[in-house]
């Protein structure tokens, strides 16, 4: 059964937001038809379509319960050119991550401070949010942003690297995995650190990511 993402889930009978009406009737649904609601953070209930026109669509919300919460990697990701890190947002959250932490890099590609990541922070949240209600990861990972090297002062990370004295053959689901932008890190960002590689050659940021990833559910 589908899942739609309501941020705030009350039982009983009430209009849904503009947006998951939006997605209730792109979904083609009609009076009578039942799906699933959650609000990210585990948060679950039945719905029932009660009215449904052009304007609004109302249901009834029942049987509210609350998932329990699992552990997914946190995803470091060196910002790359955002249609670049919009797809990662959501293939990520598809596979599974807890958190995601955008940092900017040496080579990260384009500027990107405060301003950029406010302007962009509502589009990404819902590239987020439709990546969950496909893949049914009721809890929607947090998003954050921060320069490398403030990250790198108190990381616990595995830094992915090409170069990387150690093979890397399985994440936990508690560990962090840190991804470079294109270009990778620099050597000043690097040095002192323990890096990983993957036995894959050199991968694009996005096929990276994904590959660390799905490396966690093996």
């Amino acid at each position: 059964m589908a899942y739609i993402y309501i941020q705030n889930i009350r039982e009983g009978e009430g209009e849904l937001p503009l947006d998951a009406a939006m997605h209730v009737k792109a979904r083609r649904y009609q009076q009578g038809d039942a799906f699933r609601v959650f609000d990210g953070v585990g948060g679950v209930a039945d719905a029932k379509i009660t009215h449904i026109d052009r304007k609004r669509v109302s249901c009834h919300i029942s049987n509210l319960d609350k998932v329990p919460y699992e552990q997914y990697p946190t995803l470091v990701l060196g910002v790359t050119k955002l249609p670049t890190v919009e797809f990662i947002l959501q293939k990520a959250c598809e596979i599974g991550v807890s958190k995601i932490i955008l940092t900017v890099c040496d080579n990260t590609p384009i500027r990107f401070d405060q301003g950029v990541y406010e302007a962009k922070q509502d589009r990404w949240q819902k590239i987020m949010i439709s990546a969950c209600e496909q893949s049914e990861r009721l809890y929607i990972p947090s998003l954050e942003w921060m320069h490398f090297n403030d990250y790198i002062k108190d990381s616990d990370g595995l830094i992915l690297h090409p170069e990387g004295e150690v093979l890397l053959k399985h994440i936990d689901q508690h560990q962090t995995v840190v991804i470079g932008p294109e270009g990778g890190f620099s050597e000043e960002e690097v040095a002192k650190q323990q890096c990983y590689r993957l036995n894959t050659g050199i991968l694009r940021t996005d096929t990276a990511a994904m590959a660390a990833l799905l490396l966690a559910r093996l």
